[in-house]
């Protein structure tokens, strides 16, 4: 038999509801789930972190995005590209939906003078996108951050 400490006095849980309502215990509280978060379910989903390849990654996504630097845009036949420099130095061209770092971030836009990266996430059921803009260097001159 279980007991419940209520205002300094052992109470046995078998005890009937009309004693509790002698001594001033009301319980009208009662719990409605509908529309409300469930409280067990981890803020980040294990979805929400980058999946793991089954096919060999690009040397592209070997590289965190804050170590890519953007050297050049092209536009050619209609189609934008541009060149990223990763940390060693060597160069890659990239389009529109080319995957790029480690975060996996997509290629969403490629301009004159920047290209913007989204990176997709999950959180509390909801996507989350994060948008990066790496900027071309112009005269020396670094316009990234």
């Amino acid at each position: 038999m279980g007991f419940l400490f209520v205002y300094g006095v052992s109470v046995s849980w078998a005890i009937d509801e009309e004693i509790l309502l002698l001594l001033g215990i009301t319980s009208n509280f009662h719990y409605n789930p509908a529309g409300k978060p469930d409280p067990f379910v981890p803020f980040y989903l294990p979805e929400s972190q980058p999946k793991k390849s089954r096919f060999r990654t690009s040397p592209l996504e070997s590289f965190p995005l804050s170590q890519f630097r953007l050297t050049a845009v092209v536009f050619s036949e209609g189609q934008a590209m541009a060149m990223l420099e990763d940390p060693t130095g060597r160069g890659y061209l990239v389009r529109r939906g080319t995957l790029v770092g480690v975060e996996r971030a997509k290629v969403s836009r490629i301009t004159s003078n920047s290209l913007v990266l989204e990176i997709r996430t999950k959180a509390w059921g909801r996507e989350i996108v994060k948008k990066i803009e790496l900027k071309l260097k112009i005269g020396g001159e670094d316009n990234n951050g």
